[in-house]
């Protein structure tokens, strides 16, 4: 289990906000039957080039598919979260991620 995370998305600025000090431009944002699927670019992290989620708000889910660099020892993976999502006018105001469900290589 991972501590308590909060993105805060920016669904008409089309950005993500990661713990209030983490700002991500998505790459993509789709809205679709089930939720919300959005992306985004880690050009600054260590180990990680992409993330891809699908957020589950009637699940209380947040799966994401991490892409790592080819020069890090992880490969990539999936995670489920628990996510309490609250929503706003324009925006997701949080999805607060309680901790990681399930984690497994690809």
């Amino acid at each position: 289990m991972h501590p308590v995370r909060v993105h805060t998305l920016d669904l008409t600025g089309q950005s993500k906000l990661l713990d209030g000090s983490h700002f991500r431009k998505l790459t993509r944002l789709e809205y679709t039957s089930y939720g919300l699927h959005y992306a985004n670019n880690v050009p600054d992290h260590p180990h990680l080039i992409h993330v891809e989620t699908h957020l589950l708000p009637t699940l209380d889910l947040m799966v994401s598919h991490f892409t790592h660099r080819p020069d890090t020892p992880y490969p990539s993976r999936f995670y489920c979260d628990m996510a309490s999502v609250q929503t706003g006018p324009e925006r997701l105001s949080e999805a607060v991620i309680q901790g990681s469900l399930l984690s497994s290589p690809d």
